[in-house]
């Protein structure tokens, strides 16, 4: 989707927009027949999105690799494609 910021809106938050690593944009979505499906975001208002300090931090924990039951031979033979000899020639 393309943000469509006019020149006003542009100048007043362009160091919001430049530097920051998230940005939310309200405005109006448009779509016009001859894009293609293209959507633009016609921009009203940017607002920086800033992180809560006063939050505390996220809990970060090691997830544990899921447990897969063994893979056998029957296993492979119902995914794989049915197996073509090259080496024998066209049918002979």
């Amino acid at each position: 989707m393309n943000a469509i910021v006019p020149k006003k809106l542009y100048d007043t938050h362009r160091l919001t927009i430049r530097t920051e690593p998230l940005i939310l944009i309200e405005g109006i979505l448009e779509r016009h027949e001859q894009g293609a499906g293209q959507i633009n975001l016609l921009a009203k208002s940017i607002t920086r999105l800033t992180p809560n300090i006063d939050a505390p931090a996220a809990t970060v924990r090691a997830l544990r690799p899921a447990e897969q039951p063994p893979t056998t031979a029957e296993d492979f033979a119902v995914a794989a494609p049915a197996v073509m000899n090259f080496g024998r020639g066209r049918g002979r």
